[in-house]
Parts: structure tokens; C-alpha cells; sequence
């Protein structure tokens, strides 16, 4: 069994069972209706049926996963095959690797980038312009 719960706007939470879970047997995800079929009632509701199905589909199928809980010294690589490899100059990406590696990864190397709050950046970056103060 699988339903949509509106969220406002044209956002939607697409929600279905999962058989394979017996504490928490709702699987969920959150959709956007793309704005050409906001305007009509008939076609938001064809579409987000579709969707839900398809969401519906891949719960039963067990393939609807959690995230992995990925932390900042995995994600730098990944990061820079996938971007500062081809965004960016040689010197830059020299420049960037070696503040990543001077800074960034002895405050967050270990921690879950989800866990990595605006309060924490603000926090290092002013400590960071002490110590450069100081010096």
C-alpha cells in the first residue's frame, strides 16, 4: 500500500510499506510536480499516481536505501573526481587540496557531512581568523 501526503505547494511526500521492515515499515520520499502541471488538478494527480507507483515499485523491490552516512575525508575525493578535477585549474585545485588538507581535515575529517552544521563553519572559520590574528 503506498500514498501521497501534500506537503504545500507543489511539493509531495510519496510514502510506501516496506514488506522487508517490521519496526518501521514506511519508506518515504519527498517530490516536487514539476510546475507546468501544478496548474492542472488532473495532471498533478496523474503524475504523482506515476511516481508513486514507480516509488511504490522500488520499496517492494528492496532497492530504496538510506543514504550512506558519508564523512567529510571520504567525500573530498569523490568531490574532486567528480568536480575540482574538471571545474578547475591546476593551481587552483593545488591551491584548494592543500587548504583542505591543512585545515579542513584535522577539524572535519571524522564527521558525518550531514552533521556538519553552519554554526560549526562559523565557529572554525572565526577561530581560524584568531589564530591568524594572533600570529
Amino acid at each position: 500500500m503506498a500514498w501521497t501526503e501534500h506537503l504545500g505547494g507543489n511539493k509531495y511526500k510519496l510514502v510506501a510499506r516496506d514488506p522487508s521492515k517490521v519496526n518501521k515499515p514506511k519508506r518515504s520520499i519527498s517530490v516536487e510536480v514539476p510546475k507546468e502541471l501544478v496548474k492542472s488538478e488532473r495532471k498533478t494527480k496523474q503524475w504523482l499516481t506515476l511516481e508513486l507507483a514507480k516509488w511504490a515499485k522500488k520499496v517492494e523491490a528492496g532497492k530504496a536505501k538510506k543514504a550512506e552516512k558519508v564523512t567529510f575525508s571520504d567525500f573530498v575525493p569523490i568531490w574532486k573526481k567528480g568536480y575540482a578535477d574538471k571545474n578547475m585549474g591546476e593551481y587552483t585545485l593545488k591551491t584548494n587540496m592543500w587548504y583542505i588538507e591543512s585545515y579542513l581535515m584535522p577539524e572535519f575529517g571524522n564527521v558525518v557531512i550531514e552533521k556538519i552544521t553552519t554554526l560549526h563553519l562559523v565557529t572554525f572559520f572565526a577561530d581560524l581568523k584568531g589564530k591568524r590574528v594572533r600570529n
